[in-house]
């Protein structure tokens, strides 16, 4: 008896998550005004850290940096991260309640700023990310050959195996030292059918 009852209750367990992630939400109302004012400003973290090329992706200065950028929004109740890549990408971060629009403005705007401290053009990995569920790639800002930013929403990025995932299966990797943030759904390299709609915006 108790057996019949546990079952259920373990793929309600397994399924609610999954139709968090996938079933489209409300418009988002927590919308990122005018942040020129907001502190760390961009030229006080060049004070701080001071411009250079040619350094490891993953040194003190480029995790002062992102401690920095991250602040000057949490500081002000948005939950944004920001962490590089050894793969020369960044990886931004944000809580479901941030609009796509302000997601994509953050993004270039971490674009611009890393460009500018380390003289490095750097691709930004946009995701959306939950407390009880795998974060989900929405998004990737790219450098056009125009020198245009392009900032592309698609929903096959959300199938994309994580850059630790890739690691780990090139037995770069132990599964030991796996860090705790992965989780068996950031594996999948399925992409859902029909997942071809794209939506562009274009940012200077």
């Amino acid at each position: 008896m108790k057996l019949r009852v546990l079952l259920p209750c373990i793929g309600l367990a397994g399924v609610i998550p999954l139709v968090y992630i996938y079933l489209p939400r409300p418009i988002s109302s927590e919308e990122i005004s005018a942040t020129e004012s907001w502190h760390p400003t961009h030229m006080e973290i060049v004070t701080a850290l001071g411009r250079s090329q040619g350094s490891p992706a993953q040194d003190q200065r480029h995790t002062q940096f992102a401690h920095m950028f991250q602040q000057r929004y949490r500081s002000h109740d948005h939950a944004i991260g920001i962490k590089f890549l050894p793969n020369g990408r960044i990886k931004a971060m944000f809580a479901p309640l941030i609009s796509r629009w302000d997601m994509a403005t953050v993004s270039v705007d971490v674009f611009n700023e890393a460009r500018d401290l380390f003289g490095q053009e750097y691709d930004v990995d946009i995701y959306e990310t939950y407390i009880t569920a795998p974060m989900k790639k929405l998004a990737e800002v790219r450098p056009g050959r125009d020198g245009r930013l392009t900032v592309q929403f698609d929903p096959k990025f959300a199938f994309e195996p994580s850059p630790e995932i890739v690691a780990f299966r090139a037995n770069r990797l132990r599964p030991g030292n796996l860090p705790h943030s992965i989780r068996p759904s950031e594996g999948f390299t399925a992409r859902p059918a029909g997942a071809t709609e794209t939506h562009t915006n274009t940012a200077e």
